[in-house]
């Protein structure tokens, strides 16, 4: 059966089903940035991190550290933000202040006031309030691509992808 399939015809399915995907993911991020741009009812910690793009990445590695347990040090932040060292020390200070991050010196969480004191390596984890955010923000995700598109254009795309292997 697999033999029978032109090669030719499978790629331009695939080039078709991967439109389709990427007019889902437009759709998504359009959905994520009326919602960044309609401040009514957003807190304080939500306006700060829409604020610009590197206060929101710097949002969502803290949120990473916190999620796989290994709160990340200043240089770690700039490795996977590419921001730099002086724009990660005040979003540090700033989120520290607001109690948006939590502390740690190398492995052990420390009160803010106690960093000074810190002669190991300071390190940095989302708060209660961000992860909270963050917890709304996935089930929010998860409920507006529930009802579109984007999950089945994705499983096609895969599922053309697997038959190309076999083929090609």
């Amino acid at each position: 059966m697999l033999e029978k399939l032109d090669a030719a015809a499978l790629a331009d399915t695939e080039e078709k089903l991967k439109k389709r995907y990427i007019a889902s993911v437009c759709d998504l991020h359009l959905t994520y940035a009326r919602r960044r741009n309609t401040p009514e009812s957003s807190t304080r910690l939500q306006q700060w991190l829409h604020s610009t793009f590197q206060k929101d990445a710097f949002a969502w590695c803290m949120v990473h550290a916190k999620a796989v347990r290994v709160p990340a040090s200043q240089a770690e932040i700039m490795a996977m933000t590419k921001i730099s060292r002086q724009s990660i020390s005040e979003m540090v200070k700033h989120c520290l202040a607001e109690g948006w991050i939590e502390v740690f010196c190398d492995d052990d969480f420390i009160d803010k006031s106690r960093s000074k004191h810190c002669k190991g390596t300071l390190k940095y984890c989302a708060g209660f309030e961000l992860m909270q955010l963050a917890d709304k923000f996935v089930e929010r995700h998860i409920e507006t691509t529930e009802d579109t598109f984007m999950n089945k254009n994705w499983d096609d795309l895969m599922a053309i992808r697997r038959v190309r292997g076999l083929v090609c």
